[in-house]
């Protein structure tokens, strides 16, 4: 009698671990006739082929692109058909990020999972971890207006997207919460928006190869010679530069124009900071007009000549291969991140959405200095600005950071 191979102890382990599952013991013999290796599954009451049972193990412990864990006491969302409607809300979210992005977000995986508490949420990224959040039973959650709180009983807590004060009201309360200004949203929207959020932070860890070549094969159905004329450029590289813009939220919905100015740059130079910009310059109109407000202004944070000219300087000793020149000295990096940190706050108090305008030269080097300390700030390149074609905004400065005293 053959012996069927178990799993391996650190396997099954795992499958308990990551996706909440309790492996049960099942016994395992063969039948014969076909002299293959079954499994007696006392879920199905039926025989499955052994390879089967490990390829439906594997699929489980593969790592996708984007999952969502629920404690046991969510588990009901995300069971199909609930009334609460997660899943159909996720699938209008996906349809939502295509037209916003440009971006088709992979299949979202659901799963229950016991190392979570009852109404505690996490979305993994490529599974990692990269947001986690804490839901109240049967109550709605008031974000009010401003800092005040609202003058309805309910549990106070913080917004788990923004950290902006919150709080758990009863739903009979809701009314209540929207005439005293307060955006009101139930459990289930309360994930689909923080979901929303996460997919925008983390959308070029989803753009893959795969998606990328999807992109090139959709653009190259209509324009087979642009698509032909990017040769130059491996798969990577251009992957490279989509997500380098989808880093700084610069949507790929207008892809035709950005692979019309990699075809244009790539005979010239391959390096991803050439081809980033030459995107941008052709998306600039774009890239301004989604940072103007209402009536045509751009409200810009800029630095002043002697700042900018030590960054230029910096900049030209890393281009010209200056091992000495990876860091930008210690205390102008310092002092400017906390410059950048309080124009940006004190733009907020004032209620205007502020970017930085920068010298071409420095832009991508200062959002990458600037991007683990602000990851949704915007930099600008003054060519972006004066591109010379309408709408051009109008440029208000709010604040021109001077360098240290000395």
């Amino acid at each position: 009698m053959e012996v069927s191979p178990a799993l391996p102890k650190g396997l099954t382990g795992n499958f308990e671990r990551k996706v909440g599952l309790m492996i049960e013991h099942t016994a395992c013999a063969t039948e014969p006739g076909d002299g293959g290796t079954t499994l007696i599954s006392p879920q199905s009451g039926g025989v499955e082929n052994m390879r089967d049972l490990h390829y439906r193990f594997l699929d489980l412990a593969r790592v996708l692109p984007l999952s969502v864990e629920v404690g046991k006491g969510l588990a009901e969302l995300i069971r199909p058909g609930h009334a609460d409607g997660l899943l159909e809300k996720v699938t209008a979210l996906r349809r939502q990020m295509a037209f916003e992005l440009g971006l088709v977000v992979p299949g979202i995986r659901f799963r229950e999972s016991s190392s979570l508490q009852p109404h505690g949420y996490a979305f993994q990224v490529n599974g990692v971890e990269a947001a986690i959040g804490q839901v109240e039973p049967n109550a709605v959650l008031a974000i009010p207006a401003g800092e005040r709180r609202l003058d309805i009983p309910g549990r106070e807590t913080r917004d788990p997207i923004y950290g902006a004060p919150a709080q758990w009201i009863s739903p009979t309360q809701r009314n209540v919460a929207v005439e005293l200004g307060a955006g009101v949203y139930d459990v289930t929207s309360v994930l689909v928006i923080h979901l929303s959020e996460v997919v925008r932070s983390y959308s070029a860890d989803l753009l893959g190869r795969q998606e990328t070549r999807w992109l090139l094969d959709f653009v190259a159905a209509d324009h087979p010679d642009l698509v032909a004329s990017l040769s130059d450029l491996s798969l990577g590289e251009i992957r490279g530069v989509l997500q380098a813009l989808l880093r700084e939220r610069v949507p790929l919905c207008d892809i035709v124009t950005i692979f019309e100015a990699l075809a244009d740059v790539a005979p010239h130079s391959r390096t991803q900071l050439h081809l980033v910009e030459a995107a941008r310059m052709a998306l600039a109109r774009r890239i301004c007009r989604d940072h103007m407000a209402s009536d045509g202004a751009l409200h810009a944070i800029t630095l002043a000549v002697p700042l900018e000219a030590t960054l230029l300087e910096a900049v030209g000793r890393i281009t010209t291969g200056n091992p000495q020149a990876s860091l930008l000295d210690a205390q102008v990096a310092e002092h400017l991140l906390h410059a950048v940190g309080d124009a940006l706050d004190a733009s907020r108090e004032d209620g205007r959405h502020a970017v930085l305008v920068v010298h071409p030269g420095i832009r991508l080097y200062l959002r990458r200095l600037l991007e683990p300390a602000f990851s949704t700030v915007a930099v600008l390149s003054w060519a972006e600005v004066m591109n010379g074609r309408p709408p051009r905004p109008r440029v208000q400065i709010m604040r021109t950071l001077q360098p240290a005293a000395q």
